[in-house]
């Protein structure tokens, strides 16, 4: 029987096109995949959703995710995770040419 512990679920949401409207090249999604393997031993995805939100400067946007998650245990996500998430939100901003990345985690029971 499988014992239950406290884990980190940590999502990414991950646009499917760049600002200009063209699609995101099959070779970002690799680089995803292989980070979140590279990093934690695996992810998994949800279908793309479609998500709208205001800019300051009161600009509405429209945007199409795929949202990337995987669990982490707690004490590893406290230790070694959560004070690298500011530079990967940077990193992925970067990558896909994106004003803003959404990135949040949450503790869940899991085994």
């Amino acid at each position: 029987m499988s014992r239950l512990q406290k884990k980190v679920k940590l999502h990414f949401k991950l646009p499917t096109r760049y600002n200009d409207g063209r699609g995101m090249a099959d070779k970002e999604y690799v680089r995803v995949k292989d980070y979140f393997i590279d990093n934690y031993g695996g992810m998994s995805t949800s279908l793309p959703s479609v998500g709208y939100w205001k800019s300051d400067s009161g600009i509405i946007f429209t945007d199409e995710t795929i949202e990337y998650f995987t669990f982490i245990p707690q004490t590893t996500f406290d230790k070694k995770v959560k004070s690298k998430i500011p530079k990967q939100i940077d990193d992925f901003k970067s990558q896909f040419k994106q004003l803003e990345i959404l990135c949040y985690y949450h503790t869940v029971i899991s085994n």
